[in-house]
């Protein structure tokens, strides 16, 4: 007896997938990095800048490769020059310091260290490809095998 032609058996297999993701996967990945931009970028407003003279207290720039944040600490009186400044949040005092954003220069952070994180990417997916490494969807459809 034969079986119908509308059964699974019967249909085609699907066409191989061309390339391991294409401009879809790569656009996915390019977007995941825009996270890891954003958050470099709050991370580098932390990190601690060297002010020389009493005339800098008036104006410590926090970020990194652009300042985009400066803070008034006239009111701290170092016993020496140069000291170490750190970012003080306006949660942390009842009389918080004298802080300015610049947005524009935060995005300007923001897209370096995303075009920073998505070479470093890039840099691990040839190096994992021209190594032999498979993606796990094409280990799973290999049945394990490595």
């Amino acid at each position: 007896m034969t079986e119908p032609a509308w059964t699974p058996r019967s249909l085609p297999d699907p066409p191989p997938r061309a390339g391991r993701g294409g401009a879809r996967g790569w656009a996915l990945a390019l977007l995941g990095c825009l996270p890891i931009g954003v958050v470099a970028a709050f991370w580098t407003r932390a990190l601690p800048t060297t002010v020389r003279t009493e005339a800098e207290l008036a104006a410590v720039g926090f970020g990194w490769p652009f300042t985009w944040t400066t803070q008034d600490q006239t009111r701290y009186s170092p016993q020496s020059f140069p000291m170490t400044a750190e970012y003080v949040g306006p949660k942390s005092m009842a009389d918080p310091l004298t802080t300015h954003v610049e947005w524009a220069w935060f995005a300007a952070d923001c897209a370096v260290l995303w075009a920073a994180a998505c070479a470093i990417l890039t840099l691990v997916s040839w190096i994992l490809r021209k190594n032999g490494a498979a993606p796990r969807s094409d280990r799973g459809a290999r049945g394990g095998q490595r």
